[in-house]
């Protein structure tokens, strides 16, 4: 609970009670903080609904592996809820994908754990349907879902993914879902760069990067590529010296997309970690 204090001095007639010929008179003001949600500043549509959310000046953060937390941002209080009247602790429920509630806690009190702070609150992402020459999915900064510890960064003049720390399994998934009830798909593409953390070139046990599809809520995922290890080009010799494009082209896919499809790229960092320089945009092909 927040508290504005006043103090106001006043002319008193001098008196054993005031010596000083003045009258302190103090006011105290209670306000009690408040649920709110504030919106990612960017005002494209397939980001409204994107952001963070707030228990009077504190942002709070979401001890999940995912950022994904669909809920009436218009009505915060049916549905995030505060756990202890002494900690400042929180509880959303969701049935996103079977995840019955989130746990919620100030940023500042996050320590060791993968966390989110930046929301996606709509249960399904934008659509994007059949294209003849290939549907393009974008893979900006803010064109992912994060979870397990993947971050988007900052490095020189670009921004990259990175994949985590060494020892930890992580992944991003393109927000836009594809979905066509009369279209197949047969193939996806995309090219990557990228530098490796932890190590010099070509030593220890370097990332590796698994292409997948499933549903929105990651079932039946199917594997579509996987990467060789990550360790040629280190971050620590030169961050901004990325590899070659590395070309992905995955064809003779027979894949159904009736009900949404979202396409994940998992890291198993082992003894390192990777940068992906963005944008880094998929194409998925039809017929």
């Amino acid at each position: 609970m927040a508290l504005l204090s006043l103090v106001l001095f006043v002319p008193a007639p001098i008196s054993p009670l005031s010596d000083l010929g003045v009258l302190e008179i103090e006011f105290k003001i209670f306000f009690q903080p408040t649920l709110r949600f504030e919106q990612l500043d960017d005002n494209r549509a397939q980001w409204q609904g994107v952001g963070s959310i707030l228990y009077g000046p504190l942002m709070l953060a979401a001890v999940s592996p995912t950022d994904a937390l669909p809920g009436d941002i218009t009505n915060l209080n049916s549905w995030i809820k505060r756990t202890s009247t002494t900690a400042l602790t929180f509880s959303a429920s969701t049935n996103f994908c079977g995840q019955a509630s989130v746990e919620l806690l100030p940023l500042m009190n996050v320590v060791n754990e993968g966390y989110a702070v930046y929301f996606h609150t709509k249960s399904t992402g934008s659509i994007a349907h059949y294209s003849a020459s290939g549907t393009v999915i974008s893979g900006d900064r803010y064109d992912f879902s994060l979870g397990g510890g993947a971050s988007i960064v900052s490095n020189g003049n670009a921004e990259n993914i990175r994949s985590g720390d060494p020892g930890q399994s992580t992944s991003i998934t393109w927000s836009t879902l594809v979905q066509d009830n009369t279209h197949t798909i047969t193939g996806v593409s995309f090219s990557y760069r990228y530098v490796a953390g932890y190590g010099g070139a070509n030593v220890h046990t370097g990332t590796i990067m698994t292409l997948v599809v499933a549903d929105e809520c990651n079932n039946s995922p199917q594997t579509l590529y996987k990467s060789p290890e990550l360790i040629a080009y280190p971050f620590d010799g030169c961050n901004t010296c990325y590899s070659p494009a590395q070309n992905v082209n995955v064809q003779n896919l027979n894949i159904a997309a009736t009900t949404a499809r979202a396409f994940t790229l998992d890291f198993q960092d082992n003894n390192r970690n990777v940068q992906l320089l963005l944008p880094m945009n998929i194409t998925i092909h039809w017929r």
